[in-house]
């Protein structure tokens, strides 16, 4: 921080503030030191910041600070989306001085063992996955640590949440097919079982814009059946024949196509998932999701905030709606 000063001509204080966007610093002045700071490869250290939020804070807890942040992977339910959130939180801990760690669950005897071990080894923050079995929830001790989870899932811990807006998207998404002049619109969103958080946001926000949108001749059933029952969605697909698809992902474009159905010639489709430049609708940002959940999360270590929150609070990620060759203009 000292070579950060004598470059930029001023205190040591003045850089600290730049570094941390104190409001008592000139926007110009913060943006040039922090500029300079990134130029000459500034990396924070995360042990003195926690140890400094500690010092001020008279309430804070005190114990072991750690400065790693653990990411946890439940029992039995390895999920390919972790693989994209979990490497851009642990880059977005790294810019602040932060280790990251997988921590598998299933590497211990209980959540009971875990705590223990976890606590002893100075870990405090930990990101967690959508899903998370019941009996895990209820036997890790929460209040030694700060979670945040990545993601809805099925919602039964009161944590602090970043996830993707699914209710914007869908809503986004039945505008867009709308607006290139489409009028025969079918959701296939579908459901998990149990239903997770956000299922009922992409039902609702399915049966709102459709029931605003469309006159009720026009109305298609919006497809809830279990994620990937390729079967329901060619039958419904068949029964109501929709001239355009909001699809929970990318599969059901394949499916439809491999049965014969002309895309784009006769159906239009867009994906609240896309993975393919065929596809028109909207990425799923899970590594803005992990990116952001980190920060927050150091966020909340900073104010010593230990334990599962009295409010919890819900950060959301703005979707993206990018167009491709599966949903042409009708208009």
């Amino acid at each position: 921080m000292a070579d950060i000063a004598r470059r930029a001509g001023c205190h040591k204080s003045t850089v600290s503030l730049a570094l941390k966007k104190h409001p008592a610093l000139s926007q110009a002045t913060g943006d040039r030191i922090r500029a300079l700071a990134k130029e000459m490869g500034y990396i924070p250290d995360a042990s003195l910041s926690l140890i400094a939020s500690h010092r001020w804070n008279t309430s804070a807890p005190r114990g072991h600070t750690g400065v790693v942040i653990g990411l946890l992977v439940n029992r039995g339910r390895p999920s390919a989306n972790l693989d994209r959130i979990y490497p851009a939180a642990a880059a977005a801990a790294a810019s602040h001085g932060f280790m990251t760690e997988r921590i598998h669950l299933d590497d211990y005897r209980n959540a009971k063992a875990a705590t223990r071990v976890l606590y002893n080894r100075g870990i405090r923050g930990l990101l967690l996955p959508p899903f998370w079995p019941e009996e895990d929830m209820a036997a890790l001790d929460w209040s030694v640590f700060t979670p945040v989870c990545c993601g809805f899932g099925w919602r039964s811990l009161p944590a602090h949440t970043v996830t993707f807006d699914w209710f914007r998207a869908t809503q986004l998404a039945w505008r867009k097919v709308a607006e290139r002049g489409y009028r025969r619109i079918g959701a296939a969103v579908f459901c998990h079982r149990p239903p997770a958080e956000d299922d009922f946001f992409r039902i609702g926000a399915s049966q709102a814009e459709q029931a605003l949108l469309l006159p009720p001749s026009s109305h298609v059933p919006v497809l809830t059946c279990e994620h990937y029952d390729k079967a329901a969605f060619l039958k419904w697909l068949d029964q109501h024949r929709p001239d355009a698809v909001i699809g929970f992902s990318d599969g059901p474009y394949y499916w439809a196509r491999d049965a014969g159905h002309r895309i784009p010639e006769q159906l239009g489709y867009a994906s609240l998932n896309v993975t393919s430049p065929l596809l028109t609708g909207m990425p799923h940002p899970l590594e803005d999701v992990g990116a952001a959940a980190a920060e927050y999360l150091i966020t909340l270590l900073h104010g010593n905030e230990l334990g599962l929150p009295a409010h919890p609070r819900t950060l959301l990620v703005e979707p993206t709606w990018n167009v491709g060759p599966s949903l042409p203009d009708r208009r």
